[in-house]
């Protein structure tokens, strides 16, 4: 269990003499690697888990090494259906980091999740836009998201783009490096993508 189900959801479910794994929700890129293990663990697949975080830091060393030499890195902003984006202090503001690329809104100095705005679109306007979460048919825009407007639509349109599925950005989870390296390779055309599986 992550943080779905309720505050009380954990202790509904110890009454009923369920064990529960309850894994961290951290902003860091370390907690996925925390998470794999307890889990791991938990199900008595500790080698499993260490193989996986052995991949996990190779592919972490071979994003970083990827843009490591860059005297300057794409400038991002990262969107949602429903107009929210992140600045520091989140999960996906370190997968962005990882992925090699700036984020516009931990630059400006903004914190957490907030909802982007037009003013900010226009004038700091991205190398490229990161967008997660729109692959979901669950998704319906309220008629009052930016994520509606036309002028947002047009500025994805015209500016290079990568959508990510949402399936890969969960957060302290350690399949969210495939959206790292999606986003690495739509940005600088390296490194290899590597599906987790």
């Amino acid at each position: 269990r992550q943080w779905g189900g309720g505050y009380g959801s954990r202790q509904l479910i110890e009454r009923m003499n369920i064990e529960v794994a309850q894994v961290s929700f951290d902003e860091r890129l370390v907690a996925a690697r925390d998470n794999l293990k307890q889990i791991g663990s938990a199900l008595g697949r500790e080698a499993q888990a260490a193989k996986l975080v052995a991949e996990m830091n190779m592919r972490l060393e071979r994003l970083k090494a990827s843009t490591g030499s860059l005297k300057e890195r794409k400038k991002v902003i990262y969107i949602t259906p429903g107009g929210a984006t992140t600045g520091s202090g989140t999960f996906t503001n370190a997968l962005l980091e990882a992925a090699g690329v700036e984020n516009i809104m931990a630059t400006l100095g903004h914190e957490g999740w907030l909802e982007i705005d037009l003013e900010t679109l226009v004038e700091h306007q991205p190398d490229m836009f990161v967008g997660a979460f729109f692959d979901l048919t669950s998704n319906q825009l309220s008629g009052w998201s930016i994520a509606r407007h036309h002028m947002l639509r047009q500025m994805i349109e015209e500016t290079p783009s990568v959508m990510v599925p949402g399936k890969t950005i969960a957060c302290s989870a350690w399949f969210a490096l495939d959206a790292m390296e999606m986003i690495n390779h739509a940005a600088y055309g390296a490194p290899t993508l590597e599906r987790t599986r």
